[in-house]
């Protein structure tokens, strides 16, 4: 067993820093190539910000718990939650952004109506940016004030808590509630709000590709603003995608099993949460032709 968590240890701080790595060439693309950044470049550069704070941090837990494991007490697993979490909430809710985004310019361009939508104002995406860290952090803090209990594992090492919804004797009906209120509005409703905007992106794709198949004939060079936002978009589904499966996962995990009674539960936890962080650069940069060496040293 203790082999195992050690080989786990190893494949968490690769995947960590493969997310790294993407996050941060994310980052770097778009500040070096967007003089004037537009909503949705704001909205990718909270993105990867939020995926670089989450997994800095469980990188140091890790190295922490790995070097001097004596050194992590009950305020460092505390501290650990509420950056962890922060981050998760922050990933969830700017990508929910990317999605409503994307619809709304999606429609107007194939629809040829060029009406402005809000989020295209800057000062008005920077505030909802603003709302969604208040919103994390508002949902981080309260883990400051969780029973933190210790769970040993197999191994000679103390962790932190396996699971932080955990609802110790003197609060658990107040534990209860800030797990499901916190699942509800930063796992279930996200989820809903992306499917919705995913589908009716794919019924938009489908309906200008056969308008497209009519005027073939007519019109056989296609708009290139078009074939680069088809791109775009495809690769922000491909995205939304693999946000869908990893928090259907992560809500299953949450709602149908025990994580004292689940075997290594930490880990499968953080491979959840952190397949979507680590891979999801790497697709909205390749989409958006944001990771092209041209790009990056022009």
């Amino acid at each position: 067993m203790e082999q195992i968590q050690v080989n786990l240890l190893s494949l968490r701080l690769i995947i960590s820093i493969v997310g790294v790595v993407g996050n941060t060439l994310l980052l770097v693309s778009i500040l070096h190539t967007h003089t004037h950044l537009k909503s949705f470049e704001v909205f990718l550069l909270a993105l990867c910000s939020a995926n670089l704070q989450q997994l800095v941090m469980v990188d140091v837990y890790d190295v922490l718990l790995l070097c001097s494991p004596s050194c992590i007490g009950v305020c460092s697993c505390r501290a650990l939650r509420l950056l962890t979490v922060f981050g998760e909430v922050c990933s969830v809710l700017f990508t929910t952004l990317i999605s409503i985004y994307r619809y709304q310019k999606l429609h107007d361009v194939f629809s040829h109506v060029n009406v402005p939508v809000l989020l295209d104002s800057l000062r008005w995406a920077v505030c909802m940016c603003v709302l969604c860290v208040c919103v994390a952090l508002a949902f981080g803090l309260p883990t400051l004030l969780v029973n933190t209990h210790w769970s040993v594992s197999n191994s000679s090492f103390e962790r932190c808590p396996v699971d932080f919804f955990q609802c110790p004797s003197s609060s658990p009906c107040l534990i209860h509630i800030y797990k499901y209120v916190f699942l509800l509005v930063c796992v279930v409703l996200p989820l809903l709000v992306v499917t919705v905007t995913s589908v009716l992106m794919v019924r938009v794709l489908l309906a200008q590709q056969r308008a497209v198949q009519v005027r073939e004939a007519e019109e056989p060079h296609p708009h290139h603003h078009h074939s680069s936002l088809l791109r775009s978009t495809l690769a922000i589904l491909a995205a939304m995608l693999l946000f869908l499966l990893d928090w259907s996962v992560y809500l299953l995990l949450h709602l149908a099993f025990d994580p004292y009674s689940f075997p290594l539960w930490a880990e499968v936890e953080f491979f959840i949460t952190t397949f979507y962080t680590a891979l999801s650069p790497y697709v909205y940069g390749i989409g958006n032709d944001l990771f092209s060496i041209k790009r990056l040293y022009c």
